[in-house]
């Protein structure tokens, strides 16, 4: 999709998508984490940076056997995070997926769209 080439109705629908994902961050990032692995996917969602995960997990004190949290551990947490609320991996999975480049905008605004929908109905 080339920016020279949107119409109107395009951009305003992209600027619906990004408050649906703006607002679904929000609501997820505000949760209680129940364990560990939530408070990395809470962080991730609110940060969307591994790194800054990383360090603020450690620097909290939780550590993984007797070291410290790695990449790679928050990495596998984001991808196959076990013990987790479903929505939080989904949105934590999509939005990293997003930053990698594997999935499109439309795929994360709508996982947002279902999410928000869902929270309606509920």
């Amino acid at each position: 999709m080339r920016v020279n080439s949107l119409n109107i109705e395009e951009l305003k629908q992209i600027e619906h998508s990004a408050k649906d994902i703006r607002k679904w961050i929000k609501i997820l990032g505000e949760e209680e984490p129940k364990n560990i692995n939530e408070i990395i996917l809470i962080k991730y969602i609110k940060h969307q940076r591994t790194g800054v995960v990383e360090k603020e997990v450690n620097d909290m004190g939780y550590r993984v056997g007797n070291r410290k949290y790695i990449h790679k551990d928050i990495q596998d947490i984001i991808l196959n995070g076990d013990e987790v609320r479903e929505e939080l991996k989904i949105c934590a999975k999509n939005i990293y997926h997003f930053n990698k480049g594997k999935i499109s905008w439309n795929k994360v605004s709508e996982s947002a769209k279902s999410f928000l929908n869902n929270m309606s109905l509920t």
